[in-house]
């Protein structure tokens, strides 16, 4: 499937409109696995908050929503929320001088780790952080992100709500991993949370569709195969505020073997074969 390749996303993305993907699908025992969902008991109030931001830019929104509750985790359960394309970016701000001016990245970044900040407390500063994200890929705008850094402050009234709703998913786990690097076998890919044996994306999308679940499926097949997490995910959900729904699917008895068809047949991933040993 040579058309198939890149980050995590662009295939997945390929995978979802490739003219064999029901046989893959199939071949991988992936095809019986399809979200449902909770709603997330938001208030209306917060909830029109949370549109009015994303109307902004969407992209712009989901990136500071990613950031935002990174930060909110990372206080909570006094966790390391440093970010390596914040880390690449200041460490080329020269570069970006455009894209950074009138803002001070590297304070920014620095009040964004301290977690000893309250996260109420450093919303812009989050913002802005985000930005990284969008500037490393190369589709930063700077008159929807600058438009955004203005408003995130009206999220200020609802922090508790907001909070309480995303540590609920979180409270009782023992393995917490904020932004774990899952990518290996030729397949760059980054999730935003692990919670035990469950894996959660953060989205403020309009659909959350077959796309979405097979990029939630390749995540879990490359937290079990990646030899440096060789995690079980058994749930996988995505929590998204601007629909007011958390989705779920169990994939407990999605195997190991199963797994790896779907990453190498499916996504293209490049497993090699341990070599045999010779003797001497």
């Amino acid at each position: 499937l040579k058309e198939i390749s890149g980050n995590l996303s662009s295939r997945t993305k390929a995978l979802a409109s490739h003219p064999d993907k029901t046989s893959i699908l199939e071949y991988a025992d992936a095809s019986v696995y399809a979200l449902e969902y909770v709603s997330l008991r938001m208030s209306p109030e917060l909830h029109a908050t949370i549109k009015d931001l994303h109307r902004v830019g969407a992209s712009q929104f989901g990136c500071f929503l990613d950031y935002l509750a990174r930060r909110i985790i990372g206080e909570a359960k006094d966790l390391d929320v440093s970010d390596d394309r914040a880390v690449r970016v200041i460490s080329q701000k020269d570069v970006f001088e455009d894209e950074l001016r009138d803002v001070d990245i590297v304070a920014c970044y620095d009040r964004y780790t301290d977690t000893t900040y309250s996260t109420v407390d450093v919303l812009e500063e989050v913002c802005v952080t985000s930005w990284c994200h969008n500037i490393s890929f190369g589709d930063f705008d700077r008159d929807k992100s600058a438009n955004l850094h203005m408003r995130v402050c009206c999220l200020k009234k609802y922090m508790d709500e907001l909070r309480d709703i995303l540590l609920s998913c979180v409270d009782t786990a023992d393995i917490i991993k904020l932004n774990p690097k899952l990518g290996a076998f030729g397949i760059p890919a980054d999730a935003d949370l692990i919670v035990g044996e469950r894996l959660i994306e953060i989205k403020a999308t309009k659909d959350v569709g077959e796309e979405c679940m097979l990029q939630l499926l390749g995540y879990a097949a490359l937290a079990s195969l990646n030899p440096k997490y060789a995690l079980q995910i058994n749930i996988v959900e995505v929590f998204n505020p601007l629909l007011n729904k958390l989705y779920r699917v169990d994939i407990s008895n999605w195997s190991f073997e199963s797994r790896k068809k779907f990453l190498v047949r499916g996504l293209n991933a490049i497993i090699e074969k341990p070599k045999a040993r010779v003797k001497s």
